[in-house]
């Protein structure tokens, strides 16, 4: 993939899935690694916020 291609795909996958990838290439895998590292993280910011809101109450 020719660099200004590479960076066009890194940025419409940031747009698209508010991940960056920094590191070529940037396959299929890859994204959906990201993706589920995206997700697990979301989930466990959420479970402590939700305890910090439990312990307030």
């Amino acid at each position: 993939m020719e660099v200004n291609g590479a960076a066009a795909y890194a940025n419409a996958l940031y747009n698209a899935l508010g991940i960056h990838f920094t590191e070529l290439p940037i396959m299929a895998e890859k994204i959906v690694r990201a993706v589920r590292e995206k997700e697990m993280r979301e989930m466990r910011e959420m479970r402590e916020g939700m305890q910090v809101m439990q312990a307030a109450e």
